[in-house]
């Protein structure tokens, strides 16, 4: 038998069974709206962000205005002055956000459980509330949002399942394989030709679905090779496992089962294992240093005495003037508050690499699972990818501790050299990063 009369032979047998015509159906459009459904996540993201960034130019508008007319602040709030550093550093309106990549498209992954923007003053932190919704689970091992690449990771292989269980089964059951065997030179090649055929669909339909939002949109070509790749290697994987279930098969029953077992076994319990056996292993982190930070020793530090505030800038930071020039009745009160701030800027900095070490552990466990979770392994590279694993997210939140940590050091810099804002350094501000 030719391999092209084999594959006419299974594209015939495809056409006259409603149950995989269906199946195919289902899945296509189940693919469609894990696409539509992530587009509509990267535009509305999109949009949000070039909302908040237009409001923040209308205040950053009102705030150079204030400059240019001599105007201290805003009328009702005669404690402002915008002419020094601390409130024009506030009314620069800085803001971080971690900008959604086209690839988002294929994977929502855990961006739908962190936050993607904040309003980034001398008081937060890259560990507030309103950024850390899930922080327990770093290297996603839960199930998660129905998007393109959950749909490929989880619901493929059911697909496959249901396009090759009578592959070999049906004549298995029928009696008549002898028969066939002796047209074929070989059993393992006669299959392997006909799950050819399946492979090629599965191949079609990966490429259709990846590559028309690709040319429809400016994404990474780099990137997305190393999708594509991923995603052709998950695929060869399951189709390699599902031929040696054939090969050793004894009927679409037997087969069958068979498939759906190993799939529960890797898709489901596996994961779900992994996730319950770390959770004991590493309990989740509650932050309670960050909490304690927050609402006990905020006040501490506030609470301490100048020169103690000072040595412990002093520690840290190299460019601060003499000792003469910082006598604690020759600097301003604004001076030892942005003193005091910088100290609780650096406490929340030791804690939140307390809590990043504690994370990073976890993950480590986690890449260690991979060998016995590998479902796991390639959704998170998938979400890595598209930029919405816990890494990309991280990245986000690290600038913005980075840039508040910045914003207390030029407030301190500036109210030391008794810098009065204008228009220039306003801009200055404006830029900081």
């Amino acid at each position: 038998m030719s391999y092209r009369f084999i594959l006419a032979a299974e594209n015939r047998q495809l056409l006259r069974n409603p149950y995989k015509l269906l199946a195919l159906v289902v899945f296509a459009l189940t693919c469609f709206y894990g696409l539509y459904k992530g587009h509509a996540f990267y535009n509305e993201r999109v949009a949000e962000i070039e909302r908040i960034q237009g409001q923040q130019q209308e205040l950053v508008q009102q705030a150079n205005y204030w400059l240019e007319n001599n105007i201290t602040g805003p009328e009702g709030r005669p404690w402002v002055n915008i002419q020094e550093p601390f409130w024009a550093m506030w009314y620069a309106n800085h803001h971080a956000y971690d900008a959604p990549t086209p690839m988002m498209i294929y994977s929502i992954g855990q961006a739908d459980q962190f936050g993607f923007y904040k309003r980034v003053s001398m008081w937060t932190t890259g560990y507030d509330p309103d950024l850390i919704a899930d922080l327990q689970n770093p290297e996603f091992v839960g199930i998660g949002s129905l998007d393109f690449t959950f749909i490929w990771i989880f619901l493929m292989p059911v697909l496959l399942v249901i396009l090759l269980y009578d592959v070999k089964g049906l004549e298995y059951d029928l009696g008549f394989l002898k028969s066939i065997m002796l047209h074929a030179p070989s059993q393992s090649n006669w299959l392997l030709q006909r799950v050819s055929y399946y492979f090629l669909l599965a191949l079609g339909l990966l490429l259709a679905a990846v590559l028309v939002p690709f040319f429809l949109t400016s994404m990474s070509a780099a990137t997305m090779g190393v999708f594509l790749a991923y995603g052709l290697v998950y695929m060869l994987v399951w189709f390699a496992v599902l031929f040696f279930i054939i090969k050793g098969g004894k009927g679409q029953t037997d087969q069958a089962v068979k498939m759906l077992v190993v799939w529960l076994l890797f898709a489901v319990i596996m994961p779900g294992g992994v996730h319950q056996y770390l959770n004991l292993r590493h309990p989740p982190n509650y932050m309670l240093d960050w909490v304690t930070t927050k609402r006990v020793e905020q006040d501490e530090i506030f609470a301490l005495s100048y020169q103690e505030t000072l040595a412990r800038v002093k520690q840290a930071y190299d460019w601060l003037p003499p000792d003469a020039q910082l006598h604690e009745d020759s600097v301003s009160q604004d001076i030892k508050n942005s003193m005091s701030r910088m100290v609780l800027a650096m406490e929340f900095e030791t804690v939140i690499n307390g809590i990043l070490a504690d994370l990073e552990e976890k993950n480590r466990a986690i890449k260690r699972a991979h060998i016995i979770s590998p479902v796991t392994f390639f959704q998170n590279r998938l979400n890595n990818l598209c930029g919405t694993d816990y890494y990309a997210n991280r990245s986000f939140r690290e600038s913005v501790q980075h840039m508040g940590l910045k914003i207390n050091e030029t407030i301190l810099k500036d109210e030391l050299n008794q810098s009065a804002t204008n228009a220039a350094i306003f801009k200055q501000y404006q830029a900081l990063e």
